[in-house]
């Protein structure tokens, strides 16, 4: 289908919790597939304390691409039960030229129209990101962003580009965003959840398990404070804290 509004909530899923993963198709290692399923199991605990009352799966959103994206949502189905995986797949031959004309009760998201360049050409470079912003315009109580390389190497290196544009997205969405990154790719540096916003800051430190390693870090070492301010281990976050 060619109508970029198929992106709509579809009625079954309306008033489901959601979680939005995504992830750079370079991301393709047993380490990186490792710690998607331990990231999901992160979102589960940190979502516990969620006031809505609903005993249907957690629903997944994820674009379809390959590397983390398809790591992630085989370990939702076949490693972390409890999840149910909705696919989005980009429009790549689909090109928008002018804006949409949206109900008004369909989710609010920005377009990314595509330049004159584009017209006769068969692949839409702009697909992706169009994608994701229909998937933070789905509202997901939670985004787990599995980069492969930091901001500022995205675009030299030309890799995670779309990841962390769909974080930007998120964030200025007013969405918990926790970023699950190791600059090795969990070779010898065990991958962490990193968050730079405020409003994922007082989700984590206001939960009660995650509250307690996050303090438990912060009170390390001096080298290690300023890391422990904004991240906490992948490996604890996914285990529940006994007191």
């Amino acid at each position: 289908m060619s109508d970029y509004r198929i992106y709509s909530i579809p009625p079954q899923h309306a008033g489901r919790r959601r979680v939005l993963t995504s992830g750079c198709r370079h991301a393709t290692s047993e380490a990186q597939a490792a710690a998607g399923a331990q990231a999901l199991i992160a979102a589960r605990i940190l979502l516990d304390d969620d006031t809505v009352s609903d005993s249907q799966p957690l629903l997944l959103d994820h674009g379809g691409a390959g590397g983390a994206d398809t790591a992630v949502w085989k370990a939702a189905g076949d490693a972390t039960p409890g999840w149910e995986t909705v696919c989005h797949p980009a429009q790549w031959g689909t090109h928008i030229f002018t804006m949409p004309n949206f109900a008004a009760d369909d989710p609010e998201q920005r377009v990314s129209l595509c330049p004159p360049r584009h017209v006769g050409t068969d692949v839409c470079v702009m697909a992706g990101h169009r994608r994701n912003a229909a998937m933070i315009a789905l509202a997901p109580k939670l985004l787990l962003a599995m980069p492969t390389v930091s901001r500022n190497q995205a675009p030299q290196l030309g890799r995670s580009k779309g990841t962390w544009d769909c974080v930007d997205s998120a964030v200025r969405a007013g969405i918990p965003t926790l970023i699950v990154w190791s600059p090795d790719g969990g070779q010898r540096t065990p991958f962490r959840l990193f968050w730079s916003d405020d409003t994922t800051a007082r989700m984590v430190t206001t939960h009660w398990s995650l509250r307690f390693l996050h303090a438990r870090e912060s009170a390390g070492s001096t080298a290690n404070s300023r890391l422990a301010a904004h991240s906490i281990s992948l490996a604890d976050a996914a285990v529940e804290v006994p007191f």
